[in-house]
């Protein structure tokens, strides 16, 4: 293969998974365990993917110069919260709890 029908095909690849994943909106309808809602679609367990800061009681290791500590995240997702998640291939991706500005 020439270094220019690589260079076609790698785009049309590039182009062809970008049509499968998209930033959708979810509804949290349930936290504990972890239920959302896309469209008329819900999802749980086995088709999401969530980021860790987002789980109950996630934990971060962080230090202030010589002195390590840990920060508990108390504020997980709550029923009624919008939530920023791709679609990756029938895998929801949640990245990031969305919020108005007003």
């Amino acid at each position: 293969m020439s270094d220019t029908s690589w260079l076609i095909q790698f785009i049309r690849d590039q182009a062809n998974r970008s049509a499968t994943e998209s930033i959708v909106l979810a509804e949290v309808i349930s936290s504990q365990p972890l239920k959302i809602k896309v469209n008329n679609l819900v999802l749980s367990g086995e088709f999401l993917l969530v980021a860790d800061y987002l789980l109950k009681d996630y934990q971060r290791q962080v230090s202030s110069g010589a002195t390590p500590y840990t920060l508990k995240f108390e504020d997980t997702v709550n029923v009624g919260d919008q939530l920023a998640v791709i679609n990756s291939n029938g895998i929801y991706i949640v990245i990031a709890r969305v919020v108005t500005t007003s």
